[in-house]
């Protein structure tokens, strides 16, 4: 437990936001993280005797929290870490007998799948919040943050590949007007 204390006060004081803004860089992290995370509660069954240990039901934990943030190929990830450091208390301490084993394995493994789809349904709000955040709902043409989000890409791109970039703006007389009698 003092490693605990000791891991989470040294990444309390880590400035983690750069991690957190590039996609690969989170998920390797995060799964890191869970490997840290598996391997410690993994440690309690292992020097209470083995997989007979109640103890054991601590690994349903790392898949709970993988499933609240973790994409679906991280959260399966996670999963087969949980079922594979289950097995490596099992078989290489013992203390069990093979129908129990196989019982919890297939417990982990309900539960990675319950948890897995949890994540899927995790990713789809998360898309489907991105995309009407950056849309208007009427028409479905992007929004203000929208337009800036695309702009900034398609400037980048051509600023990347060299291409020319073109950008029209109109501006209607008494369009204030239109706006205040039918809406924005």
């Amino acid at each position: 437990y003092v490693l605990t204390v000791i891991c989470s006060a040294i990444l309390w004081r880590l400035d983690l936001e750069p991690v957190m803004r590039r996609p690969a860089v989170r998920e390797t992290f995060f799964l890191v993280w869970s490997a840290i995370i598996v391997g410690l509660v993994s440690v309690g069954p292992a020097t209470d005797g083995g997989a007979h240990s109640p103890l054991t039901a601590g690994l349903f934990l790392p898949l709970a929290f993988a499933a609240l943030s973790y994409p679906l190929a991280s959260m399966l990830a996670v999963g087969a870490m949980v079922i594979g450091a289950y097995l490596a208390i099992a078989l290489g301490i013992g203390g069990v007998g093979t129908p129990e084993v196989c019982f919890m394995s297939l417990a982990l493994a309900c539960a990675t799948w319950m948890c897995a789809s949890q994540a899927r349904n995790h990713d789809l709000q998360r898309r489907e919040l991105g995309r009407v955040s950056r849309s208007d709902p009427l028409t479905g043409c992007l929004n203000r943050r929208g337009f800036e989000e695309r702009f900034a890409a398609e400037l980048g791109r051509a600023a990347r590949s060299g291409a020319m970039l073109s950008v029209i703006l109109l501006d209607l007389d008494d369009f204030k007007r239109v706006n205040d009698e039918h809406g924005h």
